[in-house]
């Protein structure tokens, strides 16, 4: 390595970092996202449903039990019509049966309410996320014009993309400037590019999701 003289080569030159690659599998994301708005859905249902069941009762719990003790009664009546214990029994057994629908019904109104505010709650992340991967695609767009390599970028607009998924069952569709577009299964445009939509939740006993009044058929 002297100028003017023979020698055996360079020494002590290192290594040169050229560039750093993201390994992650594209076909694996596809699989994973394009279920996920399924358990997504399928996973807030069971709970509101268990939430129901939980307040109803089984089949021979809750309001069931107290409605199958209330038709038998009428059963015990029908064989003996004159009997006053068995009218007595009809009426008591109604009196239970109209107190346990009446509390299972309440119960059920307060379910409702605050489903409509987990609703709005994911509406608001929604929206949230939707604007972060605009923004990161922004990002992402720059850096690949300027040639570097935007992995962190990368992988925040993939967790991103991940929780969306869940919620929306949104279709991703990768563009040649390296941004993302976001579809619902209707074909709603959440994402394009650097711009994205702002939903709303309306609706007290039905909520809806929905893009200036217009409403949104979401698969999350």
């Amino acid at each position: 390595g002297t100028a003017g003289s023979v020698g055996d080569g360079d020494r002590g030159t290192g290594v040169t970092i050229v560039s750093l690659s993201r390994l992650r599998d594209r076909l694996a994301d596809v699989a994973y996202r394009s279920e996920a708005g399924t358990a997504g859905a399928s996973a807030a249902r069971s709970e509101t449903l268990t939430r129901a069941e939980g307040i109803l009762g089984t089949y021979g719990d809750g309001a069931p039990e107290a409605l199958s003790a209330f038709v038998a009664s009428w059963d015990s009546l029908s064989t003996t019509p004159d009997d006053s214990s068995a009218r007595t029994s009809v009426l008591a057994a109604g009196s239970r049966l109209a107190d346990a629908l009446n509390t299972a019904s309440s119960s059920l109104d307060a379910v409702s309410k605050e489903v409509t505010l987990r609703v709005g709650d994911d509406v608001g992340e929604l929206n949230g996320l939707l604007s972060t991967v605009a923004k990161l695609n922004t990002s992402i767009i720059k850096a690949q014009t300027e040639q570097r390599e935007p992995n962190d970028l990368l992988d925040q607009r993939d967790a991103a993309l991940d929780r969306i998924a869940a919620l929306t069952g949104a279709k991703i569709d990768p563009q040649q400037d390296g941004s993302v577009t976001l579809t619902t299964s209707g074909g709603t445009v959440l994402v394009q590019g650097q711009s994205a939509v702002t939903l709303t939740a309306s609706g007290t006993n039905t909520v809806s999701v929905t893009i200036g009044g217009t409403p949104l058929t979401l698969a999350g």
